[in-house]
């Protein structure tokens, strides 16, 4: 009877320990996740931003009227 309850302690502990590990593979894992998102938010999207702006405002100066001469003038 006491082999029994040596091998349940020894399942225990095994079993503490696979729990323990699981939830910091899970702490690291969110981790590294927000991690990703805060680099997105802080850098990645303002960059997109920007060039999205240049972007615009060159297409808009390609079809500004000081560019683009009247036919009807000539």
């Amino acid at each position: 009877m006491k082999k029994a309850a040596r091998s349940s302690v020894w399942i225990g502990k095994l079993h503490k320990g696979f729990v323990l590990t699981c939830i910091g593979v899970t702490v690291l894992a969110l981790g590294n996740l927000s991690w990703g998102a805060l680099r997105y938010f802080i850098t990645v999207r303002p960059e997109r931003k920007k060039l999205e702006l240049l972007e615009k405002q060159e297409l808009l100066a390609e079809g500004s009227s000081e560019n683009v001469k009247d036919s009807a003038l000539m």
